[in-house]
């Protein structure tokens, strides 16, 4: 019959110093190589936005009695909308990016409203947003190149089919042609607008359709990935305040 008292635990392996030095090492290697990665990726994100705010010039020529205002970004959005088609999924679908880094003065003259004029406005087009954060990054940096171009620009020239008479606190529609400038390439485009105007602000809504390829911006073409139309929606709703 066995003693109880030559009862012993089994024998504990531990790894050699070495080996555990080893793993140590490792281990340290990999956290860091994980936070080296998300700096990057953080830095990637970042590449190509200006946060600095737009800033439109006035218009020239004021008289004492015009009225003067200026858009309001909190109030205000500028979009684009462009067809896509996702090669990897063979699936179709309509992006929309926004902003509302925008400014910009319209000047009204009470007496003769057809004379009225819209101003310079500038819209910082590097903090256009869509609902994936790695296309905004391509369209920044490979296609608006915005390290270079961050703004874009619309200086309006004449105002069509505006109304002799524009009713106060009722909308109506006129037409706004003038120069845009994306990436230091400039077009003349048309807007159609559709406003509200009282004495304390102007409300409304522009739209246009533009060929990317006219400002050497697109279409997207990314092999493998996905593929764009070359013409897009701009959108500008707008809110502008009386300046004082």
């Amino acid at each position: 019959m066995e003693n109880d008292d030559d009862f012993s635990l089994p024998e504990l392996k531990t790894s050699p110093l070495w080996m555990r030095s080893i793993l140590a090492s490792i281990l340290i290697g990999l956290v860091v190589l994980a936070l080296a990665l998300l700096v990057v990726e953080q830095l990637l994100a970042d590449i190509g936005i200006s946060d600095d705010a737009p800033q439109a010039v006035l218009c020239d020529q004021l008289e004492p009695d015009h009225t003067v205002f200026r858009i309001d970004p909190q109030q205000s959005e500028v979009r684009y909308q462009v067809d896509e088609f996702l090669l990897q999924d063979n699936q179709f679908g309509t992006p929309i990016g926004r902003t509302n880094a925008v400014d910009g003065f319209i000047v009204v003259d009470p007496d003769e409203p057809v004379r009225s004029r819209v101003c310079e406005v500038v819209i910082n087009v590097s903090q256009l947003e869509t609902d994936t954060e790695r296309r905004d990054r391509i369209v920044r940096v490979r296609y608006l190149n915005t390290i270079d171009y961050p703004e874009a620009y619309f200086e309006p020239t004449r105002l069509l089919d505006f109304p002799d008479n524009a009713p106060q606190g009722e909308p109506f529609d006129f037409r706004m042609r003038g120069d845009m400038t994306i990436k230091g390439q400039t077009r003349t485009e048309i807007w159609n607008v559709t406003t509200t105007f009282d004495d304390d602000q102007i409300s409304g809504i522009a739209e246009t359709v533009i060929l990317m390829s006219n400002y050497n911006v697109g279409p997207v073409n990314i092999a493998g990935f996905v593929e764009s139309s070359d013409d897009v929606t701009l959108t500008f709703e707008f809110v502008a305040l009386k300046v004082e």
